[in-house]
């Protein structure tokens, strides 16, 4: 199974806006989706994700986002996406997802959640699944 995104070479590649506030989670899930062929951008919590969605100079296809980050949770920054009526493909990757949480992040309609840590090759296959 090839982990490169299967895509024209004319067409744009899928962004992804991921929300994560550990460095080395960020910096590998970066280093990970560019080197599979996506766009990705990461921010540090839920609150500069918000922004980032909601800003009309950006489109992403995607939204990765884990659940306990400083200023906005996770599941803040999903509830309050469907709040304001956008939707979003999006993936929960936690570590420390209590059931409520995980049964809440399905209620608002979440494509995936994915227990941390998880290797590189199961984010690849979770995104390419999600996006086609």
């Amino acid at each position: 199974m090839s982990l490169i995104a299967d895509r024209p070479s004319e067409s744009p590649p899928p962004r992804v806006l991921c929300a994560e506030d550990n460095l080395f989670v960020r910096q590998a899930m970066s280093i990970t989706l560019k080197r599979a062929g996506y766009d990705i951008e990461c921010v540090e919590d839920g609150a500069l994700a918000l922004s980032k969605l909601l800003d009309p100079e950006n489109s992403f296809d995607l939204l990765i986002t884990d659940q306990d980050m400083p200023n906005m949770t996770g599941l803040e920054l999903v509830t309050e996406l469907s709040k304001l009526g956008r939707q979003h493909k999006t993936i929960v990757v936690s570590g420390n997802l209590r059931e409520e949480d995980a049964w809440e992040f399905r209620t608002l309609g979440v494509d995936l959640i994915l227990q941390k840590p998880c290797l590189p090759s199961h984010v690849i296959q979770a995104v390419k699944g999600i996006l086609g």
